[in-house]
């Protein structure tokens, strides 16, 4: 079966394995009172392999439609965090296709790591992942354990006959929909003899205090890692008529507690602002469940309403075990929405910004919105601007150097990081730009701002590729222990230098341009287009003499020429935008 979830199956089997232990200490626990008659292999393998199909369906599920969703749902995001309502929408759509809150957040944390939304954006985004979360526990309240081997042939059968690569992450998920539901006949029919286990009974008594309920649900969400899994098993709980509706209500409080701890995690070696977007998290769930849990047969009550009629049997529960769910989730997002900027407020006074954090965070250095009014002076901040950029770009340039003549890992780390900011900023940049534009302008000043958006892209398209290329090739070389002849890192430490005072200059230039400034960059790129072409030849001398360090970096060496190569592009392309606005600029004054 080609299902694609090897990366994820060490995680898979510690989900499993620590998941396991309650179901361990509850068999222990009933041999002990010496009233436990099911045979252990059977109840152990129906509620262990049970356990192991469901959680297994529901990252197939998750996995799949997340590759299914694709970058675009990183872009819907980025683009819909405008308003508390957009937000709201976005982290439910984006929930909803990704079949998990936590994945939602621990991209939002990544996209704040980024500078690409910030703390008040995230809370609508958290808000709405809440909600999308609930439609998974929907979906498993269906009573369809009786197709579910049949969903699985199907799905598998979908992905297997079909070419499209979209088409078959879908068949994969939907095999994971039929898993899901697998997973749950085998525990329900395993749990179904603790009906009359009096030592069971008095275990449940214990769940009916609600702060042991919330404690017991948030460390079992805790450990595997899934509100809507830790859902499905009360589902199956309550379809044994072991569960009634109010002992089940603090359990997915505490399941909505216990699923912040996906985002704390992911936020530990994040940016301070990182941090608070998983502390929102937290915030906002915690604050839910101590308003509610007062209330939970006052919720009790209303779901019973809003469900289908059927009373208390346990033929009703999961159905309304999931409508509790949704019900809290969506009163509780609904609730909290006013006050998303007090959200973030609380979560910076808790974490609050440091002198380092603020020097690093991705903070406009020129842009003033208050004069949008005046396109010359903004275009002249726009221009600012990219030159403050330029110098970021700058520095990755030569850290991804030192990290070459070095071997300093540490050094390509700042490239990274380096990067995010360069994003944050160009993003920024672009949108004053468009704001820009949509004032009056004379032609020439939309020349102008035409030619400081395309000397941002080839910006942006050089600070991608030495995060996303060059500096991991560089990383490469120094985990590997790639070794080079002296003349050949001579000859590459040559190039970056050249490509360097390339990229200065070109800087230079776009803040003042001038002929002279001009040529003298003409003539650079001659000579380093001339450098380069001399070092290719050289080594392929030094192969042809069988020097052994110029054979074993070989193509560490070609792939460095290539991306100084790019890099050499990147630049040109610069210094041609700038020239075309000085030739644009000498005809308009002349």
């Amino acid at each position: 079966m080609r299902l694609s979830l090897h990366r994820s199956r060490p995680i898979l089997l510690n989900k499993l394995a620590l998941a396991a232990l309650p179901v361990l200490a509850l068999t222990a626990l009933g041999a002990s009172s010496g009233k436990f008659s099911l045979a252990s292999a059977e109840f152990l393998g129906g509620l262990l392999g049970g356990l192991a199909l469901f959680l297994f369906g529901i990252d197939l599920l998750s996995e799949n439609m997340q590759k299914t969703a694709g970058n675009g749902m990183r872009a819907f995001l980025a683009a819909m965090t405008r308003s508390r309502w957009s937000s709201l929408f976005a982290g439910l759509v984006v929930t909803v296709l990704m079949q998990s809150s936590s994945a939602t957040t621990v991209l939002l944390v990544s996209f704040s790591q980024a500078h690409l939304v910030n703390a008040v954006q995230s809370v609508g985004v958290i808000l709405g992942s809440n909600i999308g979360t609930t439609m998974t526990t929907q979906l498993i309240a269906f009573k369809i354990t009786d197709y579910s081997l049949l969903i699985v042939a199907a799905g598998y059968l979908f992905a297997t006959l079909s070419r499209n690569r979209r088409a078959i992450l879908i068949g994969y998920a939907i095999t994971g929909v039929g898993f899901i539901f697998f997973g749950m006949h085998l525990m329900s029919g395993a749990m179904n003899p603790l009906r009359s286990e009096p030592w069971f009974a008095e275990l449940l008594l214990h769940l009916k205090n609600p702060l042991v309920g919330i404690l017991a649900a948030a460390a079992m969400t805790a450990v595997i890692q899934s509100s809507a899994a830790f859902t499905g098993i009360i589902i199956v709980l309550g379809q044994q008529g072991l569960m009634t509706l109010e002992t089940s209500i603090p359990l997915i409080l505490g399941a909505n507690v216990g699923t912040c701890a996906t985002a704390l995690l992911a936020s530990m070696k994040a940016s301070r602002e990182a941090k608070r977007v998983a502390l929102i998290h937290v915030i906002f769930n915690l604050a839910g469940v101590i308003l509610f849990l007062p209330f939970v047969d006052q919720l009790a009550h209303l779901t019973r309403v809003i469900s289908p009629p059927g009373g208390t049997s346990a033929a009703n529960l999961p159905r309304q075990i999931a409508n509790a769910h949704t019900l809290f989730n969506v009163l509780a997002c609904l609730g909290f929405l006013p006050f998303t900027k007090r959200l973030a407020a609380l979560a910076g006074m808790i974490l609050p910004v440091t002198a380092e954090e603020f020097k690093e965070m991705a903070l406009p250095k020129y842009l003033d919105p208050s004069l949008l009014g005046n396109p010359s002076l903004a275009l002249e901040r726009v221009r600012l601007e990219l030159i403050y950029i330029g110098e970021i770009v700058e520095g990755m340039i030569a850290d991804t150097m030192e990290g070459f003549l070095k071997k300093d890992s540490k050094r390509i780390q700042r490239v990274v990081k380096a990067d995010d900011k360069v994003d944050g900023l160009i993003e920024q940049t672009n949108a004053y730009l468009t704001s820009v534009l949509r004032t009056p302008l004379s032609a020439a000043q939309v020349d102008e701002a035409r030619v400081l958006a395309d000397i941002l892209s080839e910006m942006d398209h050089l600070a991608d590729l030495l995060e996303t290329s060059t500096s991991r090739i560089v990383l490469r070389k120094i985990e590997d222990r790639v070794y080079m002849s002296e003349e050949g890192i001579q000859e590459v430490d040559a190039l970056f230098k050249g490509v360097l005072a390339a990229f200065s200059g070109a800087m230079r230039f776009v803040a003042e341009p001038n002929l002279d400034a001009l040529a003298a960059l003409n003539r650079s790129k001659a000579t380093l287009e001339e450098i380069e072409q001399a070092s290719r030849h050289i080594h392929y001398e030094r192969l042809a003499a069988g020097i052994p360090e110029s054979v074993e970096s070989h193509q560490f060496h070609m792939d460095m020429l290539d991306q100084l190569r790019i890099m050499r592009a990147y630049i040109s392309e610069v210094i041609k935008q700038g020239e075309r606005f000085l030739r644009e600029y000498q005809q308009a004054v002349g």
